[in-house]
């Protein structure tokens, strides 16, 4: 039994805010979809366009897809190669999951702390959209904000897998 299927405390609060997160981009892609018809609309009925709608939408992708990755690694959603693997024993490649999360977590704390450091960056230097001037820094942090909650995600998921690892060896 993993560490998971004990029902872990790190587990539990990554999926509250995997859900939250998941929300927040639904609402966000559904008003990037309302706001591109209405504006496509607009410009064809009318020839008046929805001035900053692209803006808008740019915006809205930076949570959207930042979100659905996040929401895709904590389901294990996200696309593998078994060609190799699916011939290795299961004890095989449940070592190589663990390696392949540890890796993950190697790339990721850095991007993370990198991604923060940035946030800062961006509020520090006032930048803003060119036609509606929203400030970029929210939305920079919004990504910063998904790196930071995959990174746990990938910490539960080393432990799950570490922890079915050395539970397996040790019996043998």
């Amino acid at each position: 039994m993993s560490v998971l299927e004990k029902g872990n405390p790190l587990g539990k609060v990554n999926e509250v805010i995997v859900k939250v997160l998941n929300t927040f981009s639904t609402w966000a892609l559904a008003i990037m979809m309302f706001l591109t018809f209405v504006d496509v609309l607009l410009r064809y009925i009318f020839n008046s366009p929805i001035q900053g709608a692209a803006e808008i939408v740019e915006f809205m992708m930076a949570i959207v897809i930042p979100f659905s990755i996040v929401f895709c690694a904590q389901k294990k959603m996200h696309i593998g190669v078994d060609l190799v693997i699916e011939n290795f024993s299961d004890f095989t490649r449940k070592v190589l999951e663990s390696l392949s999360n540890l890796l993950m977590l190697v790339l990721f704390i850095p991007i993370t702390w990198q991604s923060f450091i940035y946030v800062i960056d961006e509020f520090e230097s006032n930048l803003t959209s060119p036609v509606l001037y929203i400030p970029v820094f929210p939305f920079v942090g919004m990504v910063a904000l998904a790196f930071l909650v995959l990174t746990l995600i990938l910490i539960e998921q080393f432990i799950s897998s570490a922890s079915e690892v050395l539970s397996r060896w040790i019996r043998s």
